[in-house]
This record gives structure tokens, sequence and C-alpha cells, in this order.
């Protein structure tokens, strides 16, 4: 068993990227309080949707991210840098959002693709 300070710097990672992909699912009713109030979102009925939605396929999606990992590896530390900068991309076009069916794709479909490709190796590698 690893103790050294790559070791503890390890886990302070994995804390991290574990606040930034589910901390966001996991709070999404303070988003949807302030989505519900905007005039573009006022109307839509479909605001639950998107915390909904991102935090089902993070769960449903990491089997398939586990399994792909594991099969090549060497992809892990490549995945994690694309799948943190999918998810920032993903905030940062919701930005721009003008309906519904925009925050669904951006913060409910390629947040979640980004998080649990980015975190899925935080849980891979615990064991080394």
């Amino acid at each position: 068993m690893d103790g050294g300070a790559n070791a503890w710097l390890f886990l302070a990672a994995c804390f991290v990227m574990e606040a930034l992909v589910w901390g966001f699912a996991f709070t999404y009713g303070v988003f949807q309080a302030y989505y519900t109030d905007m005039p573009q979102f006022k109307d839509s009925g479909n605001i639950a949707v998107i915390g909904t939605c991102a935090m089902g396929i993070m769960y449903l999606d990491s089997p398939l991210v586990f399994a792909a990992y594991r099969q090549w590896p060497k992809y892990q530390r490549f995945g994690c840098g694309l799948g943190v900068l999918l998810k920032c991309a993903a905030l940062g076009l919701s930005s721009l959002t003008t309906n519904t069916t925009h925050l669904i794709l951006t913060q409910g479909i390629f947040y979640a693709l980004g998080g649990s490709i980015a975190y899925a190796p935080c849980i891979l590698l615990m064991e080394e």
C-alpha cells in the first residue's frame, strides 16, 4: 500500500474531481430555481429533466466507460483531460442557450458524458 506524497496528492485530486463531477448534478436544484425565474425558461416544464438527465447518464454510462478504460488503460490520462474539457465546454455553451432543449443537451447530456469520462480513472486507479 502506498502512503507517500504522491498517494495523498492523488487522493486530493480525486476529491476535487468528485466534487466537480457529482457536486453539479447533486445540487441541480439551485440551478433549477434560478432557471425557473428566468423569462426565457419560465414557462418550460422540462427544467427538471436537465438534472435528472445528467445524473442518469453518469450512472448508466459508467459501466461502459469503466469497461473501455479496462480494455485500453493507456487512455485513462487522456480521457480524464478530455472529460474535463467536455464538461467545461458544456457549461460554457450552456451559458449561450435560449431554450430548455439546449440546456438538456449541454448540461444534461454533454456534461454527464464528460463527467463520467473524467471521473472513471479516479475509481479505477484508486487501488494502484
